[in-house]
C-alpha cells in the first residue's frame, strides 16, 4: 500500500499547485472516453443491424428456424438413405439366389442327323448352383434330361457338352456355343 501512496503523492501535489492544468487533463480524458464510447455505440448499432438481417433470412424466417428445419430434413434424409441401403443389400442377396447365368451348347448327338438340334443348357445362380438340361435329338425321337448343379458340381455324371455349358455359364461367356467352337466336339 505504501508504493501506491508514493506513486500518488506527486500527482496530488501537481493538482494542488496547478488546478487548471489538472482540470484540463481530466476534461481531455473525459472527452477521449466519450469519443471511444460513441464509437463503440455506433459499432454496436451496425453489428445489431447485420445480426437482425442475418437472423431474418431471405424469406422472413429466422436463422434458427431455418437451421432447425435443415437439421430435421437431414435426419429424415439420413433415415431414407439407411433404408435404401438396407433394401439394396437385401436385393443384392436375393439376386444371388436368382437364376442369372445361362449357356447353351448346341451339337449333333448322333452322327449324320445334322442341324445341331441337340443341346445342353446350364442355368445357374451367382454361386454356380442351378440345373443343366440336355435335349438329345435323333431321327426318331427326342429325350430331355435335367441334372442338378450345386456350386458348379453335379452328383450325376455329366457329358462333355453339359460340362462345357456349365463352364460357359459360370464364366459369363457366350450364352450360345456351337459345336465347331468346342474343342473335341463330336463329328
Amino acid at each position: 500500500m505504501e508504493w501506491l501512496d508514493g506513486a500518488l503523492t506527486p500527482v496530488l501535489e501537481f493538482i494542488r499547485r496547478e488546478p487548471l492544468f489538472a482540470l484540463a487533463g481530466a476534461l481531455g480524458a473525459l472527452l477521449l472516453l466519450l469519443l471511444l464510447n460513441l464509437a463503440l455505440f455506433v459499432r454496436q448499432i451496425v453489428i445489431g443491424r447485420r445480426q437482425r438481417r442475418l437472423l431474418r433470412g431471405a424469406d422472413g424466417k429466422s436463422l434458427e428456424g431455418m437451421l432447425l428445419e435443415s437439421t430435421n430434413e437431414m435426419a429424415a434424409l439420413r433415415a431414407r438413405v439407411e433404408r435404401a441401403s438396407q433394401a439394396g443389400e437385401s436385393n443384392a442377396q436375393g439376386l444371388k439366389e436368382c437364376l442369372q447365368k445361362v449357356s447353351v451348347v448346341r451339337y449333333d448327338a448322333v452322327v449324320g442327323t445334322g442341324g445341331r438340334q441337340s443341346f445342353s443348357m446350364a442355368v445357374l445362380d451367382a454361386e454356380g448352383s442351378g440345373i443343366v438340361f440336355s435335349a438329345l435329338h435323333t431321327r426318331t425321337d427326342m429325350r430331355v434330361y435335367a441334372k442338378p448343379i450345386s456350386r458348379g458340381v453335379s452328383p450325376l455324371p455329366l457329358t462333355a457338352e453339359e460340362t462345357r455349358a456349365i463352364a460357359e455359364a459360370k464364366a459369363g461367356g457366350s450364352p450360345l456355343v456351337e459345336q465347331d467352337e468346342m474343342p473335341g466336339a463330336r463329328q
